[in-house]
């Protein structure tokens, strides 16, 4: 089974979007969207980016 997420990175708080991109990927979560999308939440430009990962449930039998 797979968890859906939406994410955002702020450049401000989340630092380099490469290192950020790594913290996600430690934690099992991928992208599945090409790019992610500039938004502006709450004031703030942030990239919003759609992802997923194996949820740790899993299956019911």
């Amino acid at each position: 089974m797979l968890e859906y997420a939406l994410i955002d990175y702020d450049p401000v708080t989340d630092g380099d979007e490469a290192d950020w991109a790594r913290t996600l990927d430690a934690h099992g979560w991928r992208t599945w969207h090409d790019t992610g999308v500039w938004v502006t939440v709450n004031g703030r430009r942030v990239r919003r980016w759609s992802v997923r990962r194996r949820s740790a449930r899993g299956r019911a039998t």
